[in-house]
């Protein structure tokens, strides 16, 4: 039995709800029953009842929606109210089907049943745009298999990155070995300085082009737990916070996320009790896991909350060596369950400002971010004077705060006659500010990837390191400047 789709001149969703509330449909519903062997006027007529109610809830579905002849909502909820019947045709087209072969003959009132329901199916189809009934229809055909071959295809794409991924590494390193080799026996700027931008280069590009969207990330997680399910008694059902699920990351943490949720949703399905328990408890029979995921500049933030039972700490570790800069922690309120929560540092290459700070014996070198700087002066400038902890030039006549990094790094101030004031934007949590570095001097631009360092072991000043010339330099926290 095949939905008839009837001809309407207006698809506007108006013109639908008048369909569905006038005597056409119920006309054509009644001509179809005449043709339906087997049935009575009594069976008719109860027949013609159910679907005139039928009618009646999906127009007042639809009025329900439309308020001042805005028919958005209506519109979005359409695709449901067709999937809807299709689902309860393919129900009744099963039992006919079943019926005819071990009865030799369907139900008619069933048949009846079918063939109404055959025809409101096509009058929703009618008012869907081409495109939504197209997925629709394939929605409609295998919904489990839609949701599958979805699960499947985001881990091939994470297989394929992962692939791409170790060959990347393989390629960098092979880069780095023999720019460190090169350094061992030769001093010639041009081949330690083309090295270094090989290098850089291929950092750049692998790092920009592998890289996993935060909603494929969400997929993922979707196939870790559908791979638990046959050894849970729960239900489990994932739920993402909202936030961009566009914005992407590289995929080797994406990688090392996975392994740790992984390792999570074991303890936390083997330990969590069963439905009736939770239910005794007041709480919800499945256990909800709810994602949230944060791409900023210079780190990867995941939070996994669940409802479970809040019973036990899981200490994890990060997974392999590429992951090592990862800061894991593991919160729990006894009863009510617990927070996973995974931060790492998302290098990238970048250019630097180096300067030195501080004592000149200790030839101190830090990293500022390029991209933050304005400019940079001198106390010789004209258009420069230093008010105590206030720099005042041309531009700025109120002043903007120094912070001398030979001080705060290091407790040796740098000269404010022969110092260098480097003008920095910054970001906190108050909002931006503009302050003046004060250093000893400038040691020109370099490029690199930060190494991120966890949490629990960052300074104050520092947010991680880059390799300049087989050397570790640190590089400077602006958002911490601006808290």
């Amino acid at each position: 039995m095949v939905p008839v789709v009837p001809h309407v001149d207006d698809r506007q969703l108006s013109a639908l709800v008048q369909y569905l509330g006038g005597d056409e449909h119920m006309r054509r519903i009644g001509a179809m029953l005449r043709e339906v062997d087997g049935m009575d006027a009594a069976q008719r007529t109860a027949t013609m009842e159910e679907f005139s109610q039928e009618a009646a809830g999906l127009r007042q579905s639809l009025l329900d929606l439309i308020i001042e002849d805005d028919t958005s909502e209506a519109e979005i909820v359409l695709p449901y109210l067709w999937l809807e019947k299709r689902f309860e045709w393919m129900r009744l087209n099963a039992q006919m089907q079943y019926q005819t072969v071990f009865r030799g003959q369907a139900d008619p009132i069933l048949m009846a049943r079918g063939g109404a329901l055959s025809d409101l199916i096509g009058v929703l189809e009618s008012y869907l745009p081409p495109e939504t009934a197209f997925f629709a229809s394939k929605v409609a055909a295998d919904p489990l298999g839609i949701a599958r071959a979805e699960l499947t295809r985001n881990e091939r794409i994470f297989e394929a990155l992962e692939a791409a991924g170790s060959g990347s590494r393989v390629a960098v390193d092979a880069i780095m070995g023999a720019s460190e080799t090169a350094a061992r026996f030769t001093t010639d700027e041009r081949v330690l300085s083309s090295l270094e931008v090989a290098s850089a280069t291929v950092i750049e590009v692998m790092g920009r082009n592998l890289r996993i969207t935060v909603d494929d990330f969400r997929i993922s997680l979707e196939s870790e737990i559908a791979a638990l399910l046959p050894m849970s008694a729960l239900h489990i059902t994932l739920e993402s916070n909202a936030g961009d699920a566009t914005a992407s990351f590289p995929a080797a943490i994406a990688r090392g996320m996975r392994k740790i949720v992984r390792l999570w949703l074991t303890e936390l399905v083997r330990t969590t009790s069963g439905p009736a328990d939770r239910i005794t408890t007041g709480r919800k029979a499945n256990l909800t896991l709810e994602l949230v995921v944060t791409v900023q500049s210079s780190e990867f933030t995941m939070q996994l909350t669940d409802d479970g039972d809040g019973a036990r700490v899981f200490v994890l570790t990060p997974p392999d060596r590429t992951l090592r800069d990862m800061d894991i922690s593991h919160d729990l309120v006894p009863g009510m369950g617990s927070t996973l929560t995974v931060r790492c540092g998302l290098r990238s290459v970048s250019e630097f400002l180096m300067v030195m700070a501080g004592d000149a014996e200790g030839d101190a070198t830090i990293a500022i971010p390029l991209d933050a700087i304005e400019r940079m002066t001198t106390a010789s400038g004209s258009d420069l004077a230093v008010h105590g902890l206030a720099l005042q030039t041309a531009q700025e006549k109120d002043g903007l705060p120094i912070i001398d990094l030979g001080d705060c790094l290091y407790d040796t101030g740098n000269d404010p006659e022969t110092a260098v004031y480097v003008i920095v934007r910054c970001r906190g949590s108050a909002g931006p500010r503009r302050v003046a570095l004060r250093v000893r001097e400038l040691r020109g631009i370099c490029r690199g990837s930060v190494m991120y360092v966890p949490e629990h072991c960052q300074t104050d000043w520092l947010r991680g390191f880059i390799m300049n010339r087989r050397r570790m330099v640190g590089v400077l926290d602006l958002e911490r400047l601006a808290a």
